[in-house]
């Protein structure tokens, strides 16, 4: 079961993005997301966060159309898009494409990675997504589908990341080899359109940039 997220940060619509969006099989708009939800013409089966980002008159043209609306405290302990998440896991979604969450503040955008990496020890598929760019967490086996010529960075999240291959980049890591807080694997670039990854150990963050 797939999920889109929408989250609070404005993105452009192109077609692709609103394709991925609408077939989805649950859609939830986290707080202020609900705004950009409404923008784009998009029909959210819940509503959650602390909503304070949106006005009553939204939140109820949405919940007349059928919409759930799950309201939380101010003060909590976890962000409007980590209820969102929760939320999509406990309605059976085992994979969630999370759409407005590269913008904003910094530390919100590296709390957003930070859950990328969460939701993958959680066993659930999970893309930050926008027109021209996706981030996801891998720490097995990957495809990276896109065109030669696109821009592709990995940052491990672990000590070291160990490949068993690498298939379809430019460049390789010495020993197949890439370590954190070294920045050999940013800006690598795609030489087909699928890039494969066969990891042995270790956990990687992803960034694909299209062309």
């Amino acid at each position: 079961m797939r999920a889109a997220i929408i989250a609070n940060s404005e993105f452009k619509s192109e077609k692709k993005i609103l394709d991925l969006i609408k077939s989805s099989d649950l859609i939830v708009c986290a707080n202020g997301g609900t705004k950009v939800a409404r923008e784009l013409g998009i029909m959210p089966g819940a509503i959650v966060g602390d909503l304070d980002s949106i006005s009553k008159e939204i939140i109820n043209a949405f919940k007349k159309k059928g919409a759930e609306v799950i309201e939380h405290i101010t003060e909590k302990d976890y962000t409007d898009l980590e209820l969102a998440v929760n939320y999509a896991e406990e309605k059976g979604s085992n994979e969630i494409l999370i759409f407005g969450a590269l913008g904003g503040r910094p530390d919100h955008f590296m709390a957003n990675i930070i859950l990328l990496f969460d939701l993958l020890k959680r066993n659930i598929r999970a893309k930050i997504l926008s027109n021209q760019t996706e981030i996801f967490c891998l720490n097995r086996y990957g495809e990276i589908r896109g065109k030669a010529g696109d821009l592709i960075s990995l940052l491990p999240l672990s000590n070291e990341v160990h490949f068993e291959t690498i298939t379809g980049l430019k460049f390789t890591p010495p020993s197949n080899t890439l370590q954190f807080g070294v920045s050999r694997g940013i800006s690598n670039v795609m030489l087909e359109d699928t890039v494969i990854l066969k990891i042995r150990s270790g956990t990687i963050l992803v960034f694909h940039f299209s062309k």
